[in-house]
């Protein structure tokens, strides 16, 4: 069930009016419905089977997930960017997650100690999180991790020397980190990765380096607002399986504007889209089974 621009009286309502049907839900989702507090989720404890939960977009603080522990069966659960660190505590029952997001500004690094138990965890997502490189001390046991979101947090390299806990990991996302070209040494050591997102990171052509011959299998390269330029692309003859490049180079855009002796990169082979109006790269993402010189 999917219901969206939700309040409290309009869950209890719902719960009601459905009485058994209601109890026998296994998907639902309220996600984008800010008038939706702790209070609502009171009338969903007798959802015992619910086996996905959807809050995202909600005005939930962290109380009200207590009920959580009502869902035995619960594999998947989207929370939104309003729960409080203390609510977080709630989740430590959940063992059988397989998709957790907690894209929420108030959890630091202790609280993510509740994912100690979660090695089922397949999907998790801790994008604007205020978490520090100490936080992905408790990824330790998420050996069967394939995506993560650590975008507009506090991690940097260093820290990402501790995902050797996750070898399976194919998707990361790093947008807006302190991300630097020494973190290609890790990169290289993840067998598996196949996109790999540093949008606004430190990130310059040299990281190129770390990247020939070790990750052949990356599909989707994503390096919007960094310094990345031709360079980088051509020539990449041991990254023939990439078939996805997003950029947007902001070097003709600064030298429009007299801002420095700027080159501008023409990434031949990659096609091109060049704003007329507003003398930049537009951001694009390329189809190419090969970037050729």
């Amino acid at each position: 069930m999917v219901w969206s621009n939700c309040d409290d009286p309009m869950v209890d309502l719902l719960a009601g009016v459905y009485g058994n049907a209601f109890k026998k839900l296994r998907f639902l989702a309220v996600a984008d419905s800010p008038r939706l507090t702790d209070r609502a989720l009171a009338s969903l404890c007798d959802v015992k089977g619910l086996t996905f939960l959807d809050l995202s977009g909600c005005n939930i603080q962290g109380a009200g997930l207590r009920v959580l522990r009502e869902y035995p069966r619960l594999s998947g659960l989207m929370l939104p960017s309003t729960v409080q660190s203390t609510g977080v505590e709630f989740l430590k029952p959940m063992h059988d997650l397989t998709v957790l997001s907690l894209p929420c500004p108030s959890i630091e690094d202790a609280s993510l100690a509740v994912l100690a138990n979660m090695s089922q965890l397949e999907r998790l997502d801790l994008n604007g999180a205020q978490i520090t490189n100490m936080a992905l001390i408790h990824l330790r046991n998420l050996g069967n991790l394939l995506y993560l979101d650590l975008s507009w947090t506090g991690i940097s390299d260093v820290g990402l020397k501790m995902l050797d806990a996750c070898p399976k990991l194919n998707i990361l996302k790093l947008r807006h980190t302190e991300i630097t070209n020494e973190a290609g040494k890790v990169f290289a050591s993840m067998k598996h990765l196949k996109s790999l997102d540093l949008c606004a990171t430190k990130v310059t052509n040299a990281l190129k380096e770390c990247f020939e011959p070790r990750l052949p299998q990356l599909e989707e390269l994503t390096v919007e607002e960094t310094s990345i330029s031709d360079a980088f692309f051509c020539g990449c003859s041991t990254n023939a399986a990439i078939t996805t490049i997003a950029f947007c180079c902001l070097y003709a855009a600064h030298r429009r504007w007299g801002e420095g002796d700027c080159s501008v990169p023409t990434f031949r082979g990659l096609g091109s889209n060049w704003n007329q109006d507003h003398g930049c790269w537009n951001a694009i993402s390329v189809r190419c089974s090969r970037v050729e010189n």
